[in-house]
């Protein structure tokens, strides 16, 4: 099992990160402040989402990208 798939699966049972996944602790904090999720693929698109979504924070964070490029790339991961 993945760490996507450890998130998801937290996001839906409510549950802790296991202490292999701690680090991603802020990440699943974020996807509890959403909306709650359906069912455990909701979960998974959302996790997948939101993981494209702080790699692309990290990219611009460290210079990377322009805006123009960060908005480009979020809409990009908006439609995955």
């Amino acid at each position: 099992e993945g760490e996507l798939e450890t998130i998801a699966r937290a996001l839906l049972s409510g549950a802790d990160l296991p202490e292999d996944c701690a680090a991603h602790a802020p990440m699943l904090a974020e996807l509890r402040q959403g909306d709650p999720v359906s069912d455990i693929a909701d979960a998974r698109a959302r996790a997948r989402r939101m993981a494209g979504n702080y790699f692309v924070r990290g990219l611009e964070h460290c210079g990377v990208f322009g805006s123009d490029s960060v908005d480009g790339c979020q809409r990009f991961l908006a439609d995955l």
